[in-house]
């Protein structure tokens, strides 16, 4: 590779950290020429519009975001802390190349503490997670919303607009302005956002090339830290600008994560700590979410308007899925207590049997896309707007993804039998089929297709496999009373059985109703002498949702 292009923010401080990124770049790899495109995105134009509506959505990195995935740049570069918890499939974080100070600081004018500010002092600050910590320590504060960058809020300071400002540590110092600092807010006054103080470096998802080179410039400690922070906020349903604090540490080899939820008048404070292993963040994490929805914290992170009988419910997850979607944020919509424990995990395949990007999709008739998983690593590598095939998916959940990216699906079976998907094909005698599943489904479609005269092709980009749970959280999963364990696939029924043993499957499950998504995953639970108590009535994730809701409102548990 001759040369990267790295899109930025045109603000002082992006093109610090942008630079600092060029940097270790050129110390590794002193032949790659590297060239800084900057982006204005639409945070840098709204700027009269509140934060605490819009991080949530990735303002400042989602137009750069964009020209990623169009290749117009070849990677990125954001503060970890505006980077939202869930990315387009597109595009992943390649590395987090360091992390500054995590705090926040205090600059304020005759260099006061925070405890010596006049009473009813005016602090500003854009974050409410700042302000409800703010509040917590001082009721008589009163906390104003400011937005600028570094330059504007510090002469809006020195004008007399404010008291004081807060800001967080890392940025100041990289801008050279740490002689300003008042205060360095301890922890245990003022926990960071998550992913506080690192960058991150974006990639495509599907450029290996680049993911070889940007994976040199990973600290692997840092991202353990991190991930272990930004799995919370994601699991408690939390945006950018969510009311938690948390900061985790990586001490005599284990990974010590704290959290914080303070309502936003700053009233109540909840405090949150979770011991977990450096080489499962996610667990860690996850352990936490849970505890903090399980706590009295849940009533300020749920919306009254979304609750249902389902609210306080706790249910187990045992499918894949990304943060921040499917069937966990349909339950934490729900006001449920979700527990996300994944019983397969998916594993990208390379070689010509799973190479999309080489095949020539033109001239294939009809597309038969079996999952989610499938659906995504096609657009990746294919603009939908190209294809001229007729569009099968195979399951609620793929047509959702499908029609959300502006696909058009011609054919939904009604079961992923063999027998359903063939019926609803008339006249493929002599038609080019193209069916993507995982390398470790059946070919019994395949051959059905081409005793039926269709010259059939079959892709297979992924496989699942069972995935590396620690002891820590197969103790904390058999310790929950569920009320309801769901399954959404075969799979996760042999996964769950293959983790746990058929004995510990059986404890888990003791006085929990089992809910399977269809008739194909209810026969797996037969199979595997696992009681089945629901079926959903259609084969989609809201459906297993609607299916607790109803087995509820008839007075059952």
């Amino acid at each position: 590779m001759e040369k990267i292009i790295i899109g930025t923010r045109g603000s002082k401080l992006s093109l610090i950290q942008t630079q600092i990124v060029a940097d270790k770049i050129k110390l590794i790899f002193p032949k790659i020429k590297v060239k800084v495109e900057v982006i204005k995105t639409l945070g840098d134009m709204k700027k009269d519009m509140k934060l605490d509506n819009m991080e949530q959505k990735g303002i400042f990195v989602n137009d750069i975001d964009r020209q990623l995935i169009e290749g117009k740049i070849d990677i990125a570069v954001h503060s970890l802390k505006d980077i939202p918890t869930k990315l387009p499939d597109a595009v992943k974080i390649g590395a987090i190349v360091e992390r500054a100070d995590p705090r926040d600081v205090l600059i304020s004018n005759g260099n006061k503490k925070l405890k010596d500010l006049k009473k009813n002092a005016k602090i500003g600050t854009s974050s409410l997670r700042r302000k409800s910590q703010l509040l917590a320590f001082r009721k008589d504060l009163k906390v104003i919303e400011m937005r600028g960058n570094v330059d504007k809020r510090i002469a809006k300071l020195e004008a007399g607009d404010y008291d004081a400002i807060v800001l967080a540590a890392a940025g100041i110092k990289r801008l050279g302005e740490a002689n300003r600092i008042s205060e360095y807010l301890p922890f245990n006054v003022m926990l960071p956002a998550p992913g506080q103080g690192a960058l991150a470096v974006e990639i495509r998802s599907n450029d290996k090339a680049m993911a070889d080179i940007i994976s040199k410039l990973d600290n692997s400690k840092i991202r353990a830290s991190v991930e272990a922070e930004r799995v919370t906020l994601s699991r408690i349903g939390g945006g950018c600008n969510a009311l938690l604090g948390t900061f985790a540490e990586i001490k005599e080899g284990k990974l010590y994560l704290n959290a914080a939820i303070t309502t936003d008048n700053g009233t109540k404070k909840y405090l949150y700590k979770q011991e977990g292993n450096i080489g499962f963040p996610e667990e860690t994490g996850l352990i936490l979410a849970e505890k903090i929805l399980m706590s009295g914290a849940a009533n300020i992170l749920r919306n009254k308007k979304q609750r249902s009988k389902l609210s306080g419910k706790i249910v187990a997850i045992t499918r894949e899925e990304g943060e921040g979607e499917g069937i966990y944020q349909m339950l934490l919509e729900k006001g449920a207590v979700p527990i996300y424990f994944p019983t397969i995990k998916t594993i990208d395949l390379q070689g010509k049997k799973s190479d999309i990007s080489s095949t020539k999709l033109k001239k294939y008739d009809i597309i038969i896309i079996t999952s989610r998983r499938g659906a995504s690593r096609l657009l990746n590598y294919v603009n939908y707007g190209k294809l001229k095939a007729r569009i099968v998916a195979i399951g609620g959940e793929t047509k959702r993804y499908l029609q959300e990216k502006g696909v058009i699906v011609d054919y939904i079976p009604e079961s992923s039998y063999s027998k359903d998907i063939i019926n609803g094909l008339n006249g493929i005698k002599g038609k080019r089929i193209l069916i993507i599943n995982s390398a470790k489904a059946e070919n019994e479609l395949s051959g059905e297709l081409t005793n039926k005269g269709a010259k059939v092709d079959r892709i297979t980009p992924y496989t699942v496999a069972k995935p590396s749970i620690s002891n820590l959280r197969k103790k904390v999963i058999m310790g929950y009373n569920f009320d309801f364990v769901t399954f959404a696939s075969p799979s996760a029924v042999e996964g769950l059985v293959s983790i746990l043993g058929r004995k510990n499957t059986k404890k888990m499950l003791s006085g929990s109703r089992v809910v399977c998504i269809g008739n194909t995953t209810s026969s797996k639970c037969s199979e595997k002498e696992i009681k089945v108590d629901l079926v959903s009535e259609t084969h989609t994730l809201s459906g297993i949702v609607n299916c607790m809701e109803k087995a509820l409102n008839k007075g059952h548990r």
